[in-house]
C-alpha cells in the first residue's frame, strides 16, 4: 500500500500576497521601501513557500502537475519581488499579473486569460488566495479555490492521503 501524498489538482495556481509573501500594509510604505530597492518590502511566508516547495517538488517528479502565479500587482512591485526571490518565482510554468492584461482579481476575465493562455482546464485547476472574492472570481469560471487563512487547510486540500 502506497502511503505518499498525492495531489489532487494537475494546475495550482497561488496568489502572491498573503498566501506566498508578507508586505507593509501601509501602502506609502510600501512604495517606499521599493523605490529604495529595499529587500524588507517583501517578506516569505514559510508556511506558503513550504506548500510552493512540495508542490514543485511533485511538479517534477509528475509533469502533469503545473504551478502559476496569478496575482493583482504593479509591474514595478512585481519586477522588484521577482528580483528579491528568484528561486521562488523559477517553481513557476506560468504568471499572469493584473498589470499584463489591464484587469484585476475578481474579475472572471483575468481567470480566462489565465486558462487560455497556458491551456488550462477549470475542472483541474485550484486558485488559492488570502480573499474570498478572488477566490469565488475563480469558482465562476470553473476553477476549484480555496481560502489561503489557515495553511495547513490549504495543504488538506490540496492533498488526499
Amino acid at each position: 500500500m502506497h502511503n505518499e501524498n498525492v495531489i489532487v489538482y494537475k494546475n495550482i495556481v497561488f496568489d502572491v500576497g498573503d498566501v506566498l509573501f508578507g508586505y507593509p500594509k501601509e501602502p506609502n510604505r510600501i512604495h517606499e521601501l521599493i523605490a529604495q530597492k529595499n529587500p524588507l518590502a517583501f517578506f516569505p511566508l514559510n508556511e506558503g513557500i513550504q506548500i510552493l516547495k512540495d508542490c514543485h517538488a511533485r511538479s517534477l517528479e509528475d509533469p502533469t502537475i503545473r504551478l502559476f502565479v496569478l496575482s493583482n500587482f504593479a509591474q514595478r512591485s512585481f519586477d522588484f519581488l521577482r528580483s528579491t526571490f528568484p528561486e521562488v518565482f523559477e517553481c513557476f510554468e506560468g504568471i499572469v499579473i493584473s498589470d499584463h492584461v489591464a484587469v484585476t482579481k475578481p474579475h472572471p476575465l483575468i481567470y480566462l486569460h489565465l486558462l487560455e493562455t497556458y491551456e488550462l482546464k477549470p475542472h483541474e485547476s485550484i486558485f488559492i488566495d488570502d480573499k474570498h472574492e478572488n477566490v469565488k472570481g475563480a469558482e465562476v469560471v470553473g476553477m476549484r479555490g480555496i481560502i489561503c487563512t489557515d495553511f495547513k487547510a490549504v495543504r488538506k486540500e490540496l492533498v488526499t492521503y
